[in-house]
Order: C-alpha cells, then structure tokens, then sequence
C-alpha cells in the first residue's frame, strides 16, 4: 500500500474510560500497521490544562519523529489563548484542533472565531469533528477567513453534508475513521472528492483496523489510494508538513 500516513490520533489519559491510551500504545499501534507520520495530541490538552497539553505533545513528538505535534486551545478560558496560538505555531504545531462538542461551546462562539482568525494569521489549519450541522455552520463561518479544516468522524450518515460542503468550500477535508461502510470510500471517491480525503484511525480509542481495512479493501485507483493514504494529508497541512520529517 501506498506511504501512509494517519490524520487522527491521540495519547493519554481519559476521564470517561479505563483504557491503556498511552504513548507507548500509540506507538505500538503506528508501527505494527506500518504508519509513516501520524498527527497527535495529548489528552490532557483537551480535558485538563491546554497549555500542559500542548507542552505534553510537542514534547513527544520531538522525542519521536513519526509523530506530528497538533495543538488544541479551548476557547472558554480566552485569556491566553491568542498567545498560545503563537507559542504552538512557532514551536511546530501543524494544526490546531477544537473540542466544541465535548467541551461544551458553540463553533458561532466569539472566543472561538478569535481564535481562528489568530491561526489564519499562521498558516495552519484547523481540525474539527464532524457532527451533523457542524459542517454547514463552519463553511458560512470560516470561510472568509481562508482557513484549511479537517472535519474528523464524520460518518455516512453525514456525508451528504459533507459532499455537498466540498463543493463550496475548496479547502474542506475530512477523514475515514467513521466510513466505515463497504462503499463509503468508492462514493466519496466517485463524488468528486477523493483530493479531499484523508486516512484517519482515531487511535488508540479505536483499533486500527476498523479505518485500515476498509482503505485496504476499497475499490481505488492507485492514484486515489495514494492520495487517501497521505498525499491530501500533506496538500491539507501546507509548508508545514516538512518540519517534522
């Protein structure tokens, strides 16, 4: 299969489940099915402290190249966050991603749009989940800004919002952990958007399979297939994706 690369990933320590999420887990997972480069954040960032948090990733990512530091900032402590922005791009962020959904606040939220406006300044893009509706509002919201987003878990259910979402929006991507329907690639595929695509697992939380088989399986062109494995993923996160090759 064709250089892979994964868009979704996590490490940590989560207040809703006993469950070994930790990053040697992670990395046992990456390296068992042949991942490349995956994108990361620590937990801790999105239920506890952010700053920790992004400290905790890009830590972890120095000390194992594979893995890409991605940074979140939540947007109900405001003082700060513009700051922190700046402080995780220049330490070598490749995105930032947000948590509305289980933090708890609107994507129409002033703190949030200040926040993003302060990333379009970067150069990096965003990463969102998926939820019905979600889609939608963001395309009205950030598209004056310029800004890339990757919409993670959208599922089949959602993915007549999403298709018609990449029509409007040329700089809306979403991943494969939640596609997990026997055509769900073909269509996605055969709709226009297999340039906008991105393999995602969503580990540890989810075993590795579930996304990787179905990339596997699927019907593809070679040239589909490596744009799904990793070539949309470095197209979505720009100049930024060198540094930590």
């Amino acid at each position: 299969m064709a250089l892979l690369l994964d868009a979704c990933t996590s490490f940590g320590v989560s207040p809703a489940k006993r469950a070994d999420w930790s990053l040697p887990t992670l990395l046992a997972m990456l390296e068992e099915h042949g991942v490349e480069h995956a994108l990361t954040l620590s937990l801790r960032g999105k239920s506890y402290d952010f700053v920790a948090g992004n400290d905790e990733t890009l830590a972890a990512c120095r000390e194992h190249p594979m893995l890409w530091p991605v940074a979140t900032i939540d947007p109900r402590r405001y003082l700060g966050c513009v700051e922190e922005v700046a402080r995780c791009a220049a330490a070598g962020s490749v995105a930032f991603r947000f948590f509305p959904d289980q933090q708890g606040w609107p994507l129409e939220w002033l703190p949030f749009l200040e926040i993003c406006e302060a990333i379009a300044r970067t150069g990096r893009p965003i990463i969102l989940p998926g939820s019905s509706g979600a889609i939608t509002l963001a395309e009205r919201l950030l598209a004056p800004l310029g800004l890339r987003v990757l919409f993670v878990g959208v599922s089949y259910g959602y993915l007549a919002e999403a298709l018609a979402a990449l029509k409007v929006y040329p700089t809306f991507y979403f991943d494969t952990h939640l596609l997990n329907t026997p055509d769900a690639l073909e269509v996605v595929c055969e709709a226009g958007g297999s340039e906008r695509i991105v393999f995602g697992s969503n580990a540890p939380e989810q075993y590795y399979e579930s996304s990787l088989n179905m990339l596997r399986a699927a019907e593809l062109t070679p040239d589909q297939r490596a744009a799904l494995s990793g070539g949309n993923l470095r197209r979505f996160l720009g100049e930024e994706a060198p540094i930590w090759v």
